[in-house]
């Protein structure tokens, strides 16, 4: 019985050390410059995306969704242009913005600012600048989530008060 046992042990354990030295080893260092050579953002970058959102002021708020694309330069520099769809009014293109973007990518992650003007079609029409910051996360290579916060002024309506809008949904690149 003791002898089969240490058969077992010894084939056991000549088994495990076999498997081992099969298998490739990676270390730390192979493991960074895989990541390094895998580029989630880049430039001449298209994109397509869905969205839903809030825009909200001291006193009221009110959701909205739409769809957009951008379009990147180069790794850092682009521009985009949305539409979106209001619970207010129900038409397609009540707003239709355009805008200029600057993003700093890490990885997966990537921060970015934009700055822009939108125009309004609803009972009267408006011109609203806007800006701010933006943060996406790369699921897949051409797949992200991504989340914005926008501060918003009307140009043309002096008596309007500036307000936010928060927006975030899924992005699609090619």
């Amino acid at each position: 019985m003791k002898k089969s046992l240490l058969v077992l042990f010894v084939l056991s354990f000549s088994l495990s050390c076999f498997c081992q030295n099969a298998r490739p080893q990676f270390t730390e260092k192979d493991l960074i410059a895989y990541n390094k050579g895998l580029r989630f953002y880049e430039g001449k970058e298209f994109s397509l995306d869905i969205f839903g959102g809030v825009n909200t002021d001291l006193y009221t708020e009110h959701s909205f969704y739409g769809f957009g694309t951008q379009f990147y330069l180069t790794e850092n520099l682009g521009f985009g242009a949305f539409t979106t769809l209001d619970e207010l009014s129900g038409h397609l293109f009540e707003r239709i913005s355009f805008r200029g973007l600057w993003r700093v990518p890490i990885e997966k992650h990537a921060f970015y600012a934009f700055g822009g003007a939108t125009r309004v079609y609803h009972d009267e029409t408006a011109w609203i600048l806007n800006l701010g910051p933006g943060y996406e996360y790369r699921i897949m290579k051409h797949i992200g989530l991504w989340t914005e916060i926008g501060f918003n002024k009307d140009v043309e309506d002096e008596t309007q008060d500036p307000y936010a809008s928060v927006r975030g949904g899924i992005r699609f690149t090619f």
